[in-house]
């Protein structure tokens, strides 16, 4: 599995392109922005976009979602409990300064709990409710990597003070995700990857869905990713791209 990681939007969102090496098949997960960025990197690789793929329904996920859709025919993949994010702009969190405009695009499914397969590449989907109803995360098992969106980042976890943000459920998400192998290397939606065994030591042993918890998934998200009006782009005002090979060191880099 071939996966490249692009900055997109001014939050500096992170889409990842994973494709398969020998079919040249392609799924883009979280094109929140950028689409002519992401497009071009497509095409320069002769990728085929069989699907896009959105962790949950926040605009600087899935603003790119329509074009790329329209170049290629892809599908456009969802939780269910997301998916008005798609067609509602006021759902979608879009602030009016955004430099994307919100395209409606219905999806084509819905990403349930379980294995899937799509591009050629399976992925196991991990139900993670807490910062919107309907997030997710992707385990690609068989190259143990796992896309956290905005569940979690390195030594911080997202935040769960906007609409359909719930800290209980984001508590018992991270529970589950604390359990699974500690060799996965982590692809978060906002800055650098991660070994799990290193993010782990960024969470105590033991902790509760108190109140001073709650307050923790504001303040700490904060830390990991700032409010929609506090990140910029970089000084070319485009994203920037971070080649990831895959967990277990056989991948190469996208040039």
């Amino acid at each position: 599995m071939l996966i490249k990681a692009i900055e997109v939007g001014y939050l500096q969102t992170n889409c990842y392109i994973v494709a398969d090496e020998a079919t040249l098949d392609a799924a883009v997960i979280d094109p929140g922005a950028d689409s002519n960025l992401i497009l071009d990197y497509i095409e320069r690789c002769h990728f085929h976009v069989r699907a896009i793929l959105l962790t949950h329904g926040h605009f600087d996920h899935l603003l790119g979602a329509h074009h790329i859709k329209e170049a290629y025919g892809a599908k456009v993949y969802i939780d269910k409990a997301d998916a008005p994010a798609l067609t509602e702009e006021k759902i979608s969190l879009r602030p009016a300064d955004a430099v994307t405009l919100f395209e409606p695009t219905p999806p084509d499914g819905f990403l349930t709990e379980g294995e899937h397969e799509f591009a050629c590449v399976r992925f196991r989907v991990i139900p993670s409710p807490g910062h919107t109803m309907g997030g997710v995360c992707l385990l690609a098992e068989d190259d143990g990597v796992l896309f956290t969106g905005d569940t979690l980042f390195v030594n911080s976890f997202g935040r769960t003070d906007l609409y359909g943000g719930d800290w209980t459920q984001l508590y018992h998400s991270l529970k589950r995700l604390l359990a699974l192998d500690g060799s996965l290397r982590v692809l978060p939606a906002t800055a650098r990857a991660a070994r799990w065994t290193r993010l782990r030591e960024g969470f105590i042993d033991e902790f509760h869905p108190s109140d001073h918890q709650r307050r923790m998934a504001v303040s700490g998200a904060r830390r990991g990713r700032a409010p929609v009006s506090g990140r910029r782009a970089d000084s070319a005002g485009r994203g920037r791209r971070t080649d990831y090979p895959h967990a277990h060191g056989h991948g190469r880099h996208m040039g």
